[in-house]
């Protein structure tokens, strides 16, 4: 789990160099999926006294849950669910193809508070690039995830976190991201 700002934006950078290199559409859904469920797993054992104790849920599952738990807000839970959607697509077709109408109905999902964060980040989206379009908005919804994790939104026992403005926390840690990298720091933990 990331620590401070810069840990997170090191993970970022990695998960970035991880997940999209050279990958296709079906790569970057499956381990993009993979990524976002192990996010999903850090806010509920964060959140459970006994997390051990809950059966092995389905991605669905774990994001209905935070949602109940007040977690994850609920006009946020759609894209991970798209995201999972497309995920099935793929496990469950031999023949399935992402198209880029499949990428805007994808980002149609966001919620306006995640559309403005999300255009802040990536300017106004005009790529036609399927695999690029698809590495922004899961790197989005992954990026979204780790801040809820990382200092100082959880504490034990700190709840503040919970009713973090998505918006403004995005647009602030992709500064810092985006300076640390301009100026050349070491953003290593």
């Amino acid at each position: 789990m990331a620590g401070t700002r810069a840990e997170t934006a090191y993970s970022l950078s990695k998960f970035l160099e991880h997940i999209f290199s050279n990958e296709s559409p079906f790569e970057q859904i499956i381990k993009g999926h993979l990524v976002i469920e192990n996010q999903l797993n850090q806010l509920l054992s964060l959140d459970l006294k006994y997390p051990n104790e809950i059966p092995n849920l389905y991605f669905k599952a774990k994001v209905e849950l935070l949602v109940a738990l007040g977690v994850l807000k609920k006009e946020y839970k759609a894209p991970y669910l798209k995201l999972n959607a497309i995920r099935n697509r793929y496990a469950h077709s031999l023949d399935y193809e992402l198209s880029i109408r499949d990428i805007d109905d994808f980002e149609s999902t966001l919620s306006s508070e995640q559309k403005n964060a999300y255009s802040f980040i990536h300017g106004e989206i005009t790529e036609e690039d399927i695999s690029k379009r698809l590495e922004y908005v899961i790197n989005f919804l992954w990026f979204a995830l780790a801040l809820q994790t990382s200092p100082p939104h959880y504490e034990e026992h700190d709840y503040y976190w919970r009713d973090i403005n998505i918006e403004q926390e995005l647009k602030k840690a992709w500064e810092n991201y985006q300076k640390a990298i301009e100026n050349g720091e070491d953003i290593r933990p």
